[in-house]
């Protein structure tokens, strides 16, 4: 790849990280708009490790599939 095409993933992968973010921050204002602004910070910070491993997952089965495929294609046939 090269390096704009790995910027452009990059840049890819934060756009969704950030939208996952603010989306769970929206909700957490809805559902809890009656609480304090520190604790909606907490409820947030809470839910963040879940949002963070969920990414985490996502990118090491696409880092499987990929060794997958590169070692599938170094096989010989005998």
């Amino acid at each position: 790849m090269s390096e704009d095409e790995d910027l452009k993933i990059l840049k890819e992968m934060v756009k969704e990280i950030v939208f996952m973010y603010k989306v769970v921050w929206d909700e957490v204002e809805r559902q809890f708009s009656g609480l304090s602004a520190d604790n909606r910070e907490r409820i947030v910070s809470f839910i963040s490790p879940v949002i963070n491993n969920m990414f985490n997952v996502a990118m090491n089965e696409d880092l499987m599939e990929d060794l997958a495929k590169t070692s599938g294609k170094r096989k010989k046939k005998r």
